[in-house]
């Protein structure tokens, strides 16, 4: 049955692959199809001589089935080699969880220049490609990191929101990591100032960079990617940019620091005016993690310095203003309404400047709650 199903659509390919003007447009479903041939092929342990039919060396399918069988091996080492290497000392292909894009681009110009030597733009059908794999779920693609696996982005994930994290249960673990590191070994403050670190972000939500050799020690992550990596937990609201630290919204206090208190009095202060606006949500609590989005996002906005930030909201100040106009950004008490509020000298109207990218944020991340209705209210 494998023998009548691989005769037609070999040849099929073959013609199609032929065809100057189909090319384009049967680039994507060709390359899955000789995948799945080759899989049939591998499995029946075939040689490009069929048994049902003698094709010659050079003929396009066998070269595209020998170019792709390469290309599946390079990317996928569970492949079964077509003959063993002779050289005891051959590196071994290892099963990679992640790649960048860069790398990828590279790799897929020298396999298209091969099997696709008429494709005028290459670098779309790559493009194309990820996209409906993306779409599809099997892979998951970020800050120029292919995730050939999603699941690897969930073990990037795990050790920073692992709740039994504590100073003492990290304490054997970060004796062992130290001893195992080198440069770090011979460093006796090393110990002491990683467990430092676990303490503040497990009390205060601020996170260390320096924290991620430790949490990131047991994955495959290479250092050298350890910045995109981090920039993406930010760019997803998992992490909030600022001066010294990065803030951790789930591993936040609930409530406010005494710093804010100093900063944000209960009374608009003399010579002040304050502009906010209210977005009531009609009764209804906010889903959970829709504040700590909101506060992630305001906290990375661009002209403001995030100066302090707890789970239900995030105190900022106006870089443009030297730090004279201060905004809040709060969910009530009874968790049904979010104000944005500024205060700053000179007329009220002259805050919207703050305000209105705050308002801003808040809504766009509403939009991403399809279920969610709500008002808004501006008061001077």
């Amino acid at each position: 049955m494998l023998k009548k199903l691989c005769l037609p659509l070999a040849l099929l390919l073959c013609q199609l692959s032929l065809c100057q003007q189909l090319q384009l447009q049967v680039s994507l479903v060709l390359i899955p199809l000789v995948l799945e041939l080759f899989l049939i092929v591998d499995l029946m342990q075939l040689h490009p001589t069929w048994p049902a039919v003698t094709l010659q060396s050079n003929s396009p399918f066998v070269n595209l089935l020998k170019s792709e069988a390469a290309a599946k091996r390079v990317l996928d080492s569970t492949a079964p080699a077509a003959t063993p290497s002779a050289d005891a000392n051959a590196p071994k292909l290892v099963k990679r969880p992640y790649l960048l894009l860069s790398e990828l681009s590279a790799l897929w110009k020298d396999i298209a220049a091969k099997i696709l030597p008429d494709e005028k733009d290459p670098q779309s059908v790559l493009t194309d490609a990820l996209d409906l794999l993306g779409n599809q779920g099997e892979i998951f693609e970020a800050n120029g990191i292919v995730f050939l696996d999603p699941g690897f982005a969930t073990e990037l994930l795990r050790p920073l929101v692992d709740h039994t994290l504590s100073v003492t249960a990290a304490e054997k673990d970060v004796a062992a990591y130290v001893r195992a590191t080198p440069g770090l070994a011979t460093d006796e403050a090393a110990p002491q100032r990683i467990l430092d670190g676990i303490n503040e972000l497990c009390t205060n939500g601020r996170f260390s960079v320096d924290l991620l050799p430790f949490l990131w020690r047991a994955t495959a992550l290479d250092p050298k990617d350890y910045e995109r990596a981090k920039s993406m937990l930010c760019d997803a609201g998992v992490l909030i940019p600022s001066d010294a630290w990065l803030m951790m919204p789930m591993r936040m206090p609930r409530s406010r620091s005494k710093g804010v208190e100093a900063l944000w009095p209960a009374e608009v202060p003399s010579g002040q005016v304050e502009l906010s606006v209210t977005f009531s949500f009609l009764g209804v609590k906010l889903p959970p993690g829709a504040i700590e989005r909101c506060v992630g996002c305001v906290g990375a906005l661009q002209g403001c310095k995030l100066l302090e930030c707890w789970r239900l909201g995030a105190l900022l100040s106006d870089v443009a203003s030297e730090g004279k106009t201060v905004a809040l950004l709060e969910l009530g008490a009874a968790g049904v309404s979010l104000t944005a509020q500024v205060r700053g000298s000179g007329e009220a109207a002259g805050l919207w400047p703050v305000l209105t990218p705050l308002v801003a944020a808040v809504e766009k991340v509403l939009g991403d709650y399809s279920g969610i209705a709500y008002s808004k209210e501006t008061s001077e």
